[in-house]
């Protein structure tokens, strides 16, 4: 499903972007949105998963990555060495492996714990997140690397 709205993705806002805009590429997901809450709202109730939010996983997971992003951004124009830089790369990491030692320990994890030990969802989900990095673009004056391609 990722594979496919990967490419549905790319398809559908280079149709749409020289149609419409690039503002309406946000957009697409509002439909979407708006069904699946419809959908969810007729589901009886002994079809819905009553299930517990891992507040701790989504805490680090969320505060890991978006150090990350951060630090990455501030690259391009401060470098490596700046200090800001290494300490959203220091918390990054500390926050992800805190993510993934709470997922282990966690009674209603994130990430369900036979997920990653399948050999083929694990390769699948590496591959689409090596994909995704490699084509996403670095600066804002620099092509994407998949124009390389």
């Amino acid at each position: 499903m990722t594979g496919m709205a990967s490419v549905m993705g790319l398809l559908l806002g280079g149709v749409l972007t020289p149609m419409a805009g690039w503002r309406w590429v946000l957009f697409v997901n509002v439909p979407i949105a708006i069904g699946l809450i419809v959908g969810v709202g007729v589901l009886s109730e002994g079809q819905l998963d009553r299930v517990r939010i891992d507040l701790p996983g989504v805490i680090t997971a969320t505060l890991g990555v978006g150090a990350l992003v951060f630090a990455v951004n501030r690259v391009g124009e401060h470098g490596w060495t700046d200090g800001i830089v290494i300490a959203c790369l220091v918390a990054a990491v500390v926050l992800l492996i805190g993510f993934v030692a709470i997922q282990r320990a966690s009674r209603a994890p994130m990430i369900p714990h036979g997920v990653l030990n399948e050999r083929g969802r694990a390769g699948a989900n590496i591959i689409t997140f090596v994909t995704s990095a490699a084509c996403s673009p670095r600066t804002t004056s620099s092509p994407s690397t998949c124009n390389r391609f």
